[in-house]
């Protein structure tokens, strides 16, 4: 062996890049239940040969229409997700990723629901703030309340002090109803006040419920005076 040897060269050539990001969910939502209007951490790997240049997060209620979440530069692995309230059991989230040459990956995630945690949204209409009202004056206490997914019921409730409540009366609804006028008769009973309160409770059709709260309102001496010899 005389140990000769030779080398050879290639003429210049381009290595071009064809492959494109791998991308996963780590966060795993099989069967995963959020609650509306929470945060939720969504998690993710994208990885690249060449470099990952962007990063697309797209929410679906439906697994048919799309919402963007996120559109991303930066090399981030996590986003604070603001959960919408819906009462929903088809939702998905999808993820794209696209390297510096253009090509993508996608994949979606696994159904997952979210539930309503919000309760019912009131106006009230009557008794307003500066309201005068008499002992023993008969008055229609009103409120307009919505709810988006269904009305359960509303609950009235009086104070003549703005601390101390007493239940009066309730309005149900059937689980069709989102929208409605919500009036209760009322006599104000005997006892004068600057602080008189009404509190409405109103639940929708999951029993989320919130509390709402009149302006107190003055309740004026109504009373006869009574007259007796000695």
């Amino acid at each position: 062996d005389a140990g000769n040897s030779s080398e050879y060269s290639s003429d210049i050539f381009v290595l071009r890049d064809i492959t494109p990001p791998l991308v996963r969910f780590e966060t795993t939502m099989t069967e995963m239940v959020l609650d509306g209007n929470s945060v939720f951490d969504i998690q993710w790997y994208a990885r690249d040969n060449v470099g990952v240049q962007s990063i697309h997060i797209e929410f679906s209620s439906d697994g048919l229409n799309w919402k963007d979440l996120l559109r991303t530069n930066e090399e981030i692995f996590v986003h604070n997700w603001q959960v919408p309230n819906l009462q929903e059991t088809d939702c998905k989230l999808r993820l794209t990723a696209t390297d510096v040459n253009g090509f993508t990956s996608t994949t979606e995630s696994d159904l997952f629901s979210i539930l309503d945690k919000s309760g019912p949204e009131l106006t009230i209409s009557f008794p307003q703030k500066g309201t005068v009202l008499k002992e023993f004056e008969t008055i229609t206490v009103s409120s307009y309340v919505h709810d988006d997914y269904g009305l359960g019921l509303v609950e009235l409730w009086f104070s003549p002090d703005g601390e101390n409540f007493n239940y009066y009366s309730n309005e149900a609804f059937t689980s069709n109803v989102k929208n409605d006028s919500v009036q209760f008769t009322f006599t104000i009973p005997q006892g004068m006040s600057n602080n008189a309160t009404f509190k409405f409770i109103a639940i929708d059709r999951f029993n989320n419920e919130k509390e709402y709260f009149t302006e107190p309102f003055s309740i004026i001496d109504n009373t006869e005076p009574v007259i007796s010899f000695v």
